[in-house]
């Protein structure tokens, strides 16, 4: 069966020309640019400096002037982490909005496709066009959910709206980057928007949460079953599943040392612990989400820095994994 992503088809029926595929890190196992597989993805700013990951080609090509829009997969920053290091517009969309249909799957709890481009308004654009019910290929999704024209929405008048700055968002920010999102909220105050700084405690734990369900689940799925998401009541591509699986059982050892040691790292926690922080991480997350909404019954939005620190210099590749700390090796923010 020949099969094709539901975004690009979305993008081919309202006239989007699709150059091709970009770059990505390896097993989109890193929130850093140096583990892609053709090498590492520089910062079109800054060619010493990360362009950011997984989804590391699409900003670098959007921010590059090569591309007008791009579409990147999001788990845990991958379309945020690379568009706020190369300086674009990325957005992980409500879960189930944009359907999943046809991408590889890391972990169907987190797994999101959105949009990057280099403004609010094309980054709007493109979400009109992915965005809605694909017939009930992706399971997430609402027969009756409707997509709005987000587009004629960026002209709404902001007088009254209520912008609450996250403080614990802030904490170990970098002075700079701390400065600059603070001031961009000065924006929305001077537009006539209610800006007041606002306390969710359970934010700090969030992603302690996320962690074992991110990396136990994406181990699960991509590395112990090969590919394929079991118990997924949805659409299976499976040609690209086989692919992955005969690649991955001929070739691991060329995976990155990223994907080796969270694989290292799940295989031995599913031995020994079956599991159990990784329900324990589900469990927590409806809290945590309970704790976000009634913040956000009183704020329409909230606010805080994507990363809380610049850029980082890539590696050299006289750099040393034994001197370096874990999170340089896989690649965390």
């Amino acid at each position: 069966m020949s099969w094709e992503a539901i975004i690009t088809i979305s993008e081919n029926y309202i006239g989007g020309r699709i150059l091709g595929k970009t770059a990505c890190e390896d097993m989109c196992f890193s929130a850093n640019s140096f583990t892609c597989s053709t090498g590492p993805v520089r910062n079109p700013n800054d060619e010493t400096r990360a362009s950011g990951g997984s989804s590391s080609g699409s900003a670098a090509l959007v921010a590059g002037g090569h591309i007008d829009l791009a579409i990147g997969g999001d788990q845990a920053g991958s379309v945020r982490v690379p568009s706020s290091w190369c300086g674009i517009v990325g957005l992980k969309p409500t879960y189930g909005l944009v359907p999943y249909t046809g991408a590889m799957p890391m972990e169907f709890t987190v797994d999101h496709l959105g949009p990057m481009a280099k403004t609010v308004f094309d980054c709007a654009l493109m979400l009109e066009a992915i965005a809605g019910y694909d017939d009930g290929l992706d399971p997430r999704q609402h027969p009756g959910m409707e997509v709005p024209k987000y587009t004629q929405m960026l002209s709404k008048d902001l007088t009254g709206l209520k912008v609450g700055i996250l403080q614990e968002g802030f904490s170990d920010c970098d002075v700079e980057v701390d400065k600059c999102v603070k001031e961009a909220v000065n924006k929305f105050a001077k537009a006539g928007a209610v800006v007041e700084e606002v306390s969710m405690p359970l934010h700090v734990k969030a992603g302690q949460a996320l962690g074992p369900a991110l990396f136990e689940g994406s181990y699960l799925t991509m590395i112990h079953d090969l590919g394929s998401a079991i118990n997924y009541n949805g659409f299976y591509p499976n040609s690209m599943i086989n692919a992955w699986a005969k690649g991955l059982q001929s070739r691991a050892q060329d995976c990155s040392v990223v994907v080796k040691a969270v694989s290292l790292m799940c295989a031995y926690m599913r031995k020994n612990y079956h599991q159990k922080f990784y329900g324990k991480a589900q469990n927590v997350k409806r809290y945590i989400r309970q704790q976000y909404n009634e913040v956000l019954q009183k704020y329409d939005v909230l606010v805080m820095p994507t990363v809380k620190f610049p850029a980082p210099l890539l590696p050299e590749k006289s750099d040393s994994l034994k001197g370096s700390s874990s999170c340089f090796i896989l690649g965390y923010y």
